[in-house]
C-alpha cells in the first residue's frame, strides 16, 4: 500500500533586497513594484519607451470610435504619467485625468511632467498602491 506524503507547510518570506533605505524610509513596500531603479535617467527612459507604446499603438485611446465621450480617466499604476498628458493634450475635452502609482518617485516625475507639459489643471496624480497584501 504507498504511503502518504505529507507535505510540510510553505513560509512565505517578503523579498525586503530591492528596496534601497531611502525608498523604505519613504513608505514604499518591498517588491511591489516593478521597476526599482527610481533615478532621473530611469525616469527619462520610461516616459521615452511609454510615448513610443503610445505612438506605435496608435495613439491615445486608438480603439475607440470617439475618445472625446470621455471627460475623465484613471490610469492605476500609471508610472511617468506619459500617457496620461498625451490624453490630456490630444482631447482637450477631457477635463479629470488621475493616475496613481505605488513610488513617490515616479509620482512626484509625473507631477513635474505635466506642470511642464501645461496640462497640471487637468491631471493629477497621487501615491496609492492597489495591492491587497494578505
Amino acid at each position: 500500500m504507498p504511503q502518504e506524503r505529507q507535505e510540510k507547510p510553505v513560509q512565505k518570506k517578503e523579498r525586503t533586497d530591492f528596496m534601497s533605505p531611502e525608498s523604505s524610509a519613504r513608505g514604499e513596500q518591498p517588491s511591489t513594484y516593478f521597476v526599482q531603479d527610481r533615478s532621473k535617467a530611469e525616469r527619462e527612459r520610461l516616459t521615452v519607451q511609454d510615448q513610443m507604446f503610445t505612438h506605435n499603438m496608435g495613439g491615445v485611446l486608438p480603439e475607440q470610435p470617439d475618445p472625446t465621450l470621455f471627460h475623465s480617466i484613471l490610469d492605476v499604476g500609471c508610472g511617468t504619467g506619459s500617457w496620461l498628458i498625451e490624453a490630456a493634450r490630444t482631447y482637450p475635452e477631457m477635463t479629470m485625468l488621475v493616475g496613481a502609482d505605488i513610488s513617490i518617485h515616479i509620482v512626484e516625475y509625473a507631477r513635474k511632467l505635466a506642470s511642464e507639459q501645461g496640462v497640471s489643471d487637468r491631471v493629477k496624480f497621487f501615491r496609492h498602491g492597489c495591492v491587497a497584501h494578505t
